[in-house]
């Protein structure tokens, strides 16, 4: 493994939170997938659950959406962002697009109907725009063939927003000037542009992050737009079923901020914890570490092997699993029984526990780091499939206290990884590609920067519906490396 002592970016983040409102209620999730199947027929009868929009600010947004016409909808979304809207599971951005189908009001005119260009036919844009709008989600949903309206919109977006910064001149003015003649019209072609690039994994330069930002001031007329009969909202609508991830999180957003003494935990917090502090006190030599890997139904029929394994070498007081699905935890814990029959005489044996609870399917591995870190921990992840040929804690006690050396299959000329001071991380690198890091086996020291670090990455990881993983953690290992990862949306410059 590479050691690594990262140069902190500056990130302002604001708190985790529920938006999906998994621990609000069960109300709150029935009535979440009834409007994803039912529409706004759901929200007939419905009365406010508990504390409404302190319970669940997108729950009650949609509600109100429901109930409102175009003049009401900007006090129902309130300061909600659109970033939130693009990753939740509520169907804010399509009750909005059903909104506007409502109201078509001077929708010609803000149409751009009749405004000449150069080299653009805005009308055929629309149609081209409704088109995308309408028969993109049916294909995503496996009901149709990729439509030809698909390719069609993707090309013709490139081109007016090609356009839209122009300096070629016609009739006297930019071509810039006449494109941004018909703003809607650009707007929804810098909207279909980053719905390609997210479903092309093709992100580079920060371009959604700028059309979300683009999209995002243009709801500032938000009026306006419901106006217009540019499918706006729809096309935003695409883009957000193609979210990488979902707010599946268990755990409060309480439970991951900083301690304070009035913060509330709740109860897998507390449970998670008590499992990490008795796998951390097992340790029978050495510093008290967390050894951790992630647990896949089809790696469940492997468990007793790697139980005897880590017996074995001597690392299984320590080891536990992170149930990366739902449905693995039980079988886990029948495994670890059955296993733990077969130990005669051992300290831990009465509280051995290796079976952590569920909190996600997404992003269990950084949330149980970030949680072993919480307690001062310091945490070696390994992936389910590698195989540990020797006891880690041969070399643990040197990396905890950051003096593990340089693999020996790195010249002296490349020692990149650490600037000054002890390393705070150990992330292993590709082997035939240098600067290329890899998270399948990583040690984590609990010092500010680290809990930091991780802060700032896994709460990327939690907003940002597109978010990356491999990018995002490359670019927050190495931001100085432009020629691997030039930049990453929704995560800082290195600047």
């Amino acid at each position: 493994m590479c050691p690594w002592r990262p140069a902190l970016l500056v990130v302002l983040v604001s708190a985790f939170h529920d938006d999906d409102c998994e621990v609000a209620g069960q109300p709150w999730r029935q009535l979440r997938e009834e409007l994803l199947s039912q529409n706004c027929a759901a929200v007939d009868g419905w009365a406010n659950h508990g504390n409404g929009a302190a319970e669940c600010e997108l729950g009650a947004a949609a509600v109100c959406l429901c109930r409102a016409d175009v003049s009401g909808a900007r006090a129902c979304l309130h300061k909600i962002s659109l970033q939130r809207m693009l990753a939740t599971r509520w169907p804010l951005l399509k009750l909005m697009a059903q909104l506007q189908g409502t109201s078509q009001a001077g929708a010609m005119a803000r149409g751009c109907a009749g405004l000449w260009h150069p080299s653009l036919d805005w009308e055929e844009w629309r149609h081209q725009v409704i088109a995308f709008a309408k028969e993109t989600p049916l294909w995503l949903d496996g009901q149709v063939e990729q439509p030809t309206s698909l390719d069609e919109a993707l090309g013709a977006a490139q081109g007016v927003v090609w356009k839209s910064g122009s300096d070629a001149v016609a009739e006297g003015r930019t071509i810039a000037m006449w494109t941004s003649m018909c703003p809607l019209g650009v707007l929804s072609a810098f909207a279909v542009r980053a719905v390609s690039l997210v479903l092309g994994h093709s992100d580079v330069y920060r371009i959604v992050q700028r059309a979300i930002e683009t999209a995002e001031r243009a709801m500032s007329n938000l009026e306006d737009v419901l106006h217009s009969s540019w499918p706006i909202f729809q096309v935003l609508h695409v883009m957000s079923l193609l979210k990488r991830s979902l707010h599946d999180t268990r755990l409060t957003a309480a439970d991951l901020e900083v301690a304070t003494p009035n913060v509330q935990r709740s109860t897998l917090w507390h449970q998670a914890m008590r499992s990490l502090t008795a796998a951390a006190a097992a340790a029978s030599a050495g510093p008290k570490v967390v050894i951790m890997t992630g647990l896949y139904a089809q790696r469940v029929g492997h468990l007793l092997d790697l139980f005897k394994h880590a017996e074995r070498l001597g690392y299984l007081a320590p080891l536990v699993l992170v149930p990366m699905l739902p449905n693995v935890t039980e079988s886990c814990e029948t495994i670890a029984e059955l296993f733990l029959q077969r130990i005669t005489e051992s300290p831990w044996k009465g509280t051995w526990s290796p079976c952590l609870p569920f909190v996600s399917q997404f992003r269990a591995q950084y949330l149980y780091l970030y949680l072993a870190l919480q307690l001062d921990l310091p945490v070696l992840w390994f992936d389910f499939h590698l195989v540990l040929l020797q006891n880690p804690f041969l070399w643990l006690p040197k990396a905890v206290e950051g003096r593990l050396e340089m693999p020996s299959y790195r010249e002296p000329c490349q020692r990149y990884c650490v600037t000054q001071g002890e390393p705070d991380i150990y992330l292993a690198d590709e082997f035939y590609a240098p600067h290329l890091v890899k998270p399948s086996l990583m040690l984590l020291r609990p010092t500010a920067t680290t809990k930091q670090w991780l802060r700032d990455f896994l709460h990327w990881l939690s907003t940002f519906p597109f978010a990356h993983e491999a990018r995002g953690l490359q670019y927050m290992v190495f931001p100085d490396r432009l020629d691997i990862i030039p930049s990453v949306s929704m995560l800082p410059s290195k600047e």
